[in-house]
């Protein structure tokens, strides 16, 4: 539980530097801690030297899409056709980011087809080059590439671009069964198990390896028998065909011949728009980016602002950075997620970021994405029970050796604040970092006035 008695602001540091006295030898710590309405710094420590941030580059690109689009903003997915029924001469789809499409989309529109008639289409083209190659980042690590968390962002996104692998024990000594949640995605994966069933109450240790370049992953480790099972968030790792094979399964299983599928760089005769996909609203991609920390979403983000600006990569970032007042000078970012360890940010540039973006129109939108402490996202579990339960929005980071946690709260007897708190090189577990974060807020809870 928190302690009640409260503090002045002259005390806050010693108070804070004894919870970081703590920490091993070789751990650095970046704090920015100061009013959220006025230029008073709280406390700070290494505020202005980089550190890789993780996921609190989502913030970053949050307030890019914020200041480049518009708040009811969708991403769209036309749909043309060539022809009438029952033959189509073509039928276009073209992509453009949206990654909350589904299998159940396609579905939706064979049965449109087929209700309209069709049984037959000559060409269906799927535009890819809104996003250009390659869809990967080449700056994420290669661990990192075939999990579902490192999915590579193309114009034609399907199911998050990735597939769950079900791993379930069998009979001690024997194999594990593995069943795969898309036979579609499945096709893409070469997959070689040693995983063997061991007995009750044994300890569980899994691993996955891959085949950096191909499709190629061995699993080894133990399973106990008692144990349900064990899911695998896997990327697909060819989107654009996952998403062409899904289409043709899906059209066929309506008795709808296709003659001939092809990929386009872009098309300048579409035909008529017959039907399109709309994403949710910013505010609901955002709450994907942020409450739930999705990749996916945050890159498909950068991409858009990247295809639809004159600027060249990363540019389009600085630009509507600076306008926000925040100094080029304080970052340099490699992707929109925080997956890459290029990225590096002071602590500084990410407390200037929210103070400034709370004072303008988008400040509603923007922090209504942020996980609220004991309650909701990323932070549902952390600081419960104590006074920052609902009164604390933020942002988490966390890479192996890393740990960020960046975003507001509002104290009982002092002003509100914005903090950004970053730990690099940790060697403890990422529990117990998180930890030492937590009490550093809670004290903060504490202060008064005076």
């Amino acid at each position: 539980m928190a302690r009640n008695d409260s503090f002045c602001h002259s005390d806050l540091s010693e108070e804070i530097e004894e919870i970081i006295a703590e920490s091993k030898s070789g751990v650095r710590w970046g704090i920015m801690i100061q009013s959220q309405t006025s230029d008073e710094v709280v406390y700070e420590r290494n505020s202005d030297e980089f550190f890789i941030p993780a996921s609190n580059v989502k913030l970053f690109t949050s307030a890019v899409a914020l200041t480049q689009l518009d708040s009811d903003f969708e991403i769209t997915t036309p749909i043309y056709q060539q022809g009438n029924p029952p033959r189509l001469e073509g039928l276009n789809i073209t992509g453009q980011g949206d990654p909350s499409l589904t299998t159940s989309d396609l579905e939706k529109l064979a049965t449109t087809l087929k209700e309209s008639g069709v049984e037959e289409i000559d060409t269906v083209i799927l535009e890819t080059g809104y996003f250009s190659q390659p869809y990967l980042n080449s700056t994420w690590e290669w661990e990192d590439v075939y999990a579902f968390y490192g999915s590579p962002a193309n114009s034609l996104i399907l199911d998050e671009n990735s597939v769950n692998l079900t791993l379930t024990p069998t009979t001690v000594g024997e194999a594990v069964n593995k069943d795969w949640e898309n036979a579609i995605a499945a096709s893409q994966w070469d997959v070689e198990s040693n995983v063997i069933t061991t007995p009750a109450e044994s300890d569980s240790n899994l691993n996955l390896r891959g085949q950096l370049g191909t499709a190629e992953i061995y699993l080894s480790g133990e399973l106990p028998e008692d144990r349900e099972e064990a899911v695998w968030g896997l990327a697909i790792p060819n989107p654009d065909h996952y998403f062409r094979d899904t289409l043709l399964a899906t059209l066929g299983e309506k008795g709808i011949q296709v003659r001939n599928i092809e990929f386009s760089e872009g098309s300048s005769e579409r035909g008529e728009e017959m039907m399109r996909f709309n994403s949710p609203p910013l505010s609901e991609l955002l709450e994907k980016v942020n409450l739930e920390s999705n990749n996916l979403y945050a890159e498909s983000l950068l991409r858009i602002f990247i295809a639809e600006s004159p600027e060249e990569d990363m540019e389009v970032m600085e630009e509507s950075l600076t306008g926000l007042g925040i100094n080029s000078d304080h970052y340099h970012f490699a992707d929109g997620s925080g997956l890459s360890r290029r990225n590096l940010v002071t602590p500084s540039a990410i407390a200037q970021l929210l103070k400034n973006i709370s004072l303008t129109e988008a400040e509603d939108i923007f922090r209504s994405s942020l996980p609220v402490a004991g309650v909701s996202g990323t932070l549902e579990n952390r600081f419960q029970d104590t006074p920052l339960e609902g009164n604390l929005q933020a942002k988490t980071g966390t890479m192996t050796g890393i740990s960020a946690l960046s975003g507001y709260v509002e104290l009982p007897n002092y002003q509100p604040l914005v903090f950004s708190l970053m730990v690099n090189h940790y060697q403890v577990s990422a529990s117990e970092k998180r930890e030492m974060m937590d009490n550093i807020l809670v004290l903060l809870s504490r202060l008064e006035e005076c």
